[in-house]
């Protein structure tokens, strides 16, 4: 059984354990290796996944076993997704290996949407990596642009094609 919940500091870890799973299991199906190593490079946790922050809506997925109930926040997370409501924009729907194909990423983004609604935003935007286009092209967003992300990755600059895509809600 899987539930989309609000995220809250104490998911922190979690998130960042399920965010970098799913970049070393998906990333190679559009990027190099060094690129991978790159994109998985997290840093502080809260800095990278500031929950509680103003502005920052996160919700988290989570699997738990039959006789457990997933909204105590104890399940596995299967997911996560990050919506800055001020930009109008999607930052991150990330699923689990573990639980792809499950419908996890679709209820992150559907668990975002109806946010972005209830918030009067008539529209979205967001960066896709270029292993999740068609995801986002199936829940309606078409692409916009393609563009360069940077980081930095031992010491060096790591660019990765990306693709900012955009839905009418």
């Amino acid at each position: 059984m899987v539930t989309v919940r609000p995220a809250d500091p104490a998911d922190r870890q979690r998130i960042r354990e399920c965010h970098v799973a799913a970049i070393r299991a998906f990333g190679p199906d559009a990027y190099d290796d060094r690129q991978v190593a790159a994109w998985a490079d997290k840093g502080d946790p809260e800095d990278d996944y500031p929950v509680e922050q103003d502005g920052h809506y996160f919700v988290v997925a989570e699997r738990a076993d039959a006789d457990e109930t997933a909204a105590d926040g104890d399940g596995e997370v299967a997911g996560y997704g990050h919506l800055v409501p001020t930009e109008r924009a999607v930052r991150a729907v990330y699923v689990h290996p573990e639980a792809a194909g499950d419908g996890v990423g679709t209820a992150l983004l559907d668990a975002l949407e109806s946010r972005a609604r209830d918030l009067d935003l008539d529209a979205l935007t967001l960066h896709a990596s270029l292993n999740a286009v068609e995801f986002y092209e199936r829940a309606g967003y078409e692409p916009a642009d393609r563009e360069t992300y940077s980081t930095v990755h031992g010491g060096e600059t790591v660019e990765l094609d990306i693709v900012r895509m955009e839905k009418q809600l």
